[in-house]
């Protein structure tokens, strides 16, 4: 009997309890939130002004970001047509002047005979190995000077290297929604390279691989970064006719005021114009596919030569 009671108690309890927490949760939103919001939607954003005039709740739930919204999708090459870099990479112009002269290898030659296959297949990066693509929703890089290369170890300048491709490029799309399926984050971006030079008709390597913000659209409240690091270049070919191959990395965090998620790109860029995804992910440190990512990133970092 008395145990019964006892449960009784708790369960009016639990109730009462429950009921409060309706009562206190309905009062943190208004009858206009439904209002405002609907205008902003018309409109395809919220403004600081439409933000301010809601309610505690309605303000909290547009802060906080659909974790499982965040998506990052390769653009078919129909959806892309319309979308170009604003600056291009591709060559460079060359420098004035005497030409660079071509590096002397191992053994005192200038790039001559069998001396250069003996560096031919070690692959550098002679650019960056990390830098910022976006800060604060603000895009930061300079394709200009914001790239990675990869080329033989003793290669100074791309101008020593010949038979260079057309730059290809291929677009993406991160978008990201918050709690009212309001579009939080939307940029297209592009990952741009140029390859197939060569030495004396030697290998095919890497010139001026980046990442260009093309369009974006961050909802206020909301903060996009992004960072893009090179942590390996390798040789996916042979020693006497290497193939320049090296990991993009992209990191990019979401942010408010309640929460930061982040996630993460690898792209595998080789010098014969291969192209592939390795993973893309929010949340990759939890996720799988972030595990797998971050073992191939690993082999390749075990495999380079330096």
């Amino acid at each position: 009997m008395v145990v019964s009671r006892i449960i009784a108690a708790v369960l009016s309890l639990g109730v009462l309890s429950a009921v409060a927490g309706a009562q206190e949760n309905k009062k943190k939103f208004k009858p206009t939130d439904f209002k405002i919001l609907s205008q902003a939607r018309e409109r395809g954003k919220v403004t600081k002004a439409d933000f301010d005039l809601l309610s505690e709740g309605a303000q909290k739930q547009y802060l906080t970001l659909d974790t499982e919204s965040i998506k990052i999708e390769k653009l078919s090459e129909k959806e892309a047509e319309g979308i170009k870099p604003a600056s291009q990479i591709g060559l460079p112009t060359p420098p004035s002047g005497k030409p660079l002269p071509l590096p002397t290898f191992p053994g005192g030659s200038s790039g001559g005979g069998e001396d250069t296959l003996r560096t031919i297949d070690r692959i550098i990066n002679i650019g960056k190995k990390i830098w910022e693509v976006i800060k604060e929703n603000k895009p930061v890089v300079d394709v200009k000077t914001d790239y990675a290369t990869a080329v033989p170890d003793g290669i100074t300048h791309w101008s020593q290297l010949a038979t260079w491709k057309m730059p290809k490029g291929t677009a993406y799309r991160l978008t990201a929604k918050n709690g009212y399926g309001f579009n939080a984050v939307n940029l297209t971006f592009m990952v741009t390279r140029t390859w197939g030079g060569s030495y004396k008709g030697k290998g095919q390597f890497l010139h001026g691989v980046a990442v260009e913000p093309l369009k974006r659209d961050v909802s206020w409240g909301y903060t996009l970064n992004m960072n893009a690091s090179v942590p390996s270049t390798v040789n996916s070919g042979t020693s006497e006719d290497p193939i320049a191959a090296m990991s993009l990395v992209l990191d990019w965090t979401i942010k408010t005021v309640l929460k930061e998620s982040g996630g993460r790109g690898v792209y595998w860029v080789q010098g014969n114009g291969e192209f592939n995804d390795i993973g893309a992910r929010a949340s990759l440190g939890m996720s799988s596919a972030g595990e797998r990512a971050r073992k191939a990133i690993k082999g390749l970092q075990l495999s380079s030569t330096f």
